[in-house]
């Protein structure tokens, strides 16, 4: 494992390696829809196909249906037409790295991802995840990256310059 991965992990432990029984955020806020619906394909291809049963609500015809028989469907949720959704992506990686399950959800202006914390990650995949974080954040112009907590929260100012100082050293370093 590199230099740079274990400072970044090092860095931002405690925000992996402990489950304390909730499942915190990190939002993409200042998203564009069309932005949105570039960074859910991104997801969607590193990912394990959608199944039947992740579905959203479709107000046009008043019916809940699966999300990957939708066209666009990450520009719809931030457009506000479907319901935002939340959907668990399994089998994701990122240059090899399995990235632990991630929910995303799709609101207008704002992409959530949340985690469950936990001994499964490690300087691998902490630096794989904030990779793929800096590639989703890298597909839009305006685009902040914030922790949160499980209810959406940002953290407080010291956690967020922590956060953002981590994260910007270690995506300039790989």
């Amino acid at each position: 494992m590199s230099g740079p991965a274990i400072t970044l992990y090092e860095s931002l432990r405690d925000l992996f390696a402990y489950d304390e029984g909730g499942l915190p955020e990190l939002l993409l806020e200042g998203v564009s829809p069309s932005e949105a619906q570039l960074m859910f394909e991104l997801l969607l291809r590193l990912a394990d196909p959608l199944r039947d049963d992740q579905t959203v609500w479709r107000q046009s015809d008043d019916q809940d249906v699966p999300i990957r028989d939708l066209d666009k469907p990450g520009q719809l949720a931030a457009q506000d037409r479907v319901g935002p959704f939340h959907v668990v992506l399994t089998g994701l990686r990122r240059n090899g790295v399995a990235i632990p399950d991630l929910g995303v959800r799709i609101e207008p202006a704002r992409i959530c991802v949340d985690y469950r914390a936990g001994a499964h990650w490690d300087a691998a995949t902490t630096a794989a995840f904030v990779e793929l974080l800096c590639d989703l954040r890298d597909r839009s112009e305006k685009a902040r990256l914030l922790p949160a907590d499980e209810a959406g929260e940002p953290l407080a100012g010291e956690d967020q310059r922590r956060f953002r100082e981590a994260v910007e050293n270690y995506c300039r370093a790989a």
